[in-house]
């Protein structure tokens, strides 16, 4: 695994797996997707609730796979196409693929950099990756939102000869999560960013999220690593608190406990004092739960020696992932774009910053439905009538089942702008563009299911 590419070989493969040898066979890639398959690539063959992978097998060969992972060789497959590649016979494909992922992280002696929390990591993620690519030119990052037990053994397969740091998003979603993937991942680094209700079907409730939340810090800090925590948040600042050897995290936060003295600034900026010197960093996207991951991220850059000239320089660089802060125009019209996700922190940190960057104009907000809030999903949405009340808005738009709960609540506490709730997402973007006044703002968020993006594809065909 010298060469340039560092393709992984069937001898890596079988001794990993715990199988016999009999080949010599290199793989350029690892794939999951028998669409994605290239000449040389590895096909792990998965089973899935819609589509099991061992149907394409025949295929992935065909399009040049060269090696396949699975659990049973698929009937039919003809002598042609077996003599075409090594096959790996495993009890199971999805723990032989993460054993694979592991081994393979295990070859390298790099920054190994794991983003958790309940939100703000796809963004905390983008901005260290923007950040840590003016130290090093090939920085490796999870692809949008892959965080999970597919996603992340996909983000280190990233890695090769050449590559200097990879950072690894990691989200959770049910007890005993955590664990696993912070064995995959063996972290040198972590950022922990914030705790709120997130996945409370499994996870039950918000002591719990914390507790499998923190599981990476300790993971990280048992290896050798070092953490980066989120003060400002109270659940992580309370086990900040208990912690009886410091060593191995890093404080950041305006609350006094951070490393750096640090300053939350007006129009989105931090003031740091470095070596007595104080500096001024603007962050590249609105919102104070941003401003405070920026500061996570500042504080990791640091100890990677980049100075503040640099991080600042490249932040101007940054463009933030699909759907997430992602300011656009339409028309007279600006867009806040934040609906890749949505729980109860996220919605009420995006109506705060949405509000934050009012000038003269109207405000309006279209939010949809927060999925997985287990027994207690109504209460979270009538509850974000208490954020909504104060933000004086032109009106509020609701998609979802679940909203008709925020719909009723937001009537008993007599809320004065114009309130309306729609079962379909073209409906209600043809409402708001009929409501819009030129110069009006917009919010769209909502849960991933809810596919909100469909409302700002209706509006650009309706807004003028």
């Amino acid at each position: 695994m010298s060469d340039l590419a560092r393709s992984l070989d069937s001898s890596f493969v079988s001794r990993v797996l715990g199988l016999p040898n009999a080949s010599s066979a290199t793989f350029a890639r690892v794939s999951i997707d028998s669409r994605d398959i290239a000449h040389g690539d590895l096909f792990v063959a998965l089973p899935g609730e819609n589509f099991d992978g061992h149907a394409f097998i025949a295929s992935s060969i065909e399009k040049g796979a060269t090696g396949v992972v699975c659990e049973r060789l698929p009937d039919g497959l003809s002598e042609a196409l077996r003599a075409r590649a090594v096959f790996f016979v495993v009890p199971s494909s999805l723990s032989a693929f993460r054993k694979l992922a592991h081994a393979w992280r295990k070859t390298f002696d790099i920054p190994v950099i794991a983003v958790a929390g309940s939100v703000g990591k796809t963004t905390t993620k983008e901005l260290l990756t923007t950040v840590l690519r003016k130290k090093w030119s090939r920085v490796a990052s999870t692809q949008g939102s892959q965080n999970g037990f597919l996603g992340i053994p996909l983000t280190l397969f990233q890695m090769r000869a050449d590559t200097s740091a990879i950072i690894v998003e990691i989200g959770i979603d049910e007890i005993g999560a955590m664990i696993e993937h912070a064995h995959v991942v063996e972290p040198t680094h972590t950022l922990l960013t914030a705790i709120g209700p997130e996945h409370l079907e499994k996870l039950i409730d918000v002591p719990t999220v914390l507790r499998e939340e923190w599981i990476i810090a300790t993971e990280t800090a048992r290896i050798g690593g070092k953490n980066y925590i989120q003060l400002e948040d109270p659940l992580l600042s309370q086990n900040f608190d208990a912690l009886q050897d410091r060593s191995r995290y890093v404080a950041a936060g305006w609350n006094g406990k951070g490393r750096h003295r640090a300053r939350e600034l007006a129009q989105n900026s931090i003031e740091v004092e470095i070596d007595g010197v104080s500096e001024t960093i603007q962050s590249p996207i609105p919102g104070a739960h941003n401003v405070r991951n920026l500061l996570l991220v500042i504080e990791t850059a640091l100890d990677f020696g980049l100075q503040i000239s640099e991080i600042r320089e490249a932040l101007l660089q940054f463009k933030p992932a699909f759907g997430r802060t992602d300011i656009q125009r339409l028309g007279t019209h600006l867009v806040y774009c934040d609906y890749y996700n949505a729980n109860p922190s996220s919605m009420v940190a995006s109506l705060n910053a949405f509000a934050g960057l009012r000038g003269k104009e109207r405000q309006w907000i279209v939010i949809a439905d927060m999925k997985e809030l287990g027994l207690e999903e109504e209460r979270f949405h009538r509850e974000l009538a208490d954020a909504i009340l104060p933000l004086s808005l032109a009106g509020v738009v609701l998609h979802g089942p679940r909203m008709k709960w925020l719909k009723d609540e937001l009537e008993k506490k007599q809320f004065s702008g114009q309130l309306a709730h729609f079962d379909d997402r073209a409906e209600a973007a043809r409402y708001l563009s009929r409501e819009l006044q030129p110069q009006d703002s917009i919010l769209i968020k909502g849960s991933r299911s809810m596919k909100m993006e469909d409302v700002f594809e209706h509006l650009k065909s309706g807004v003028k």
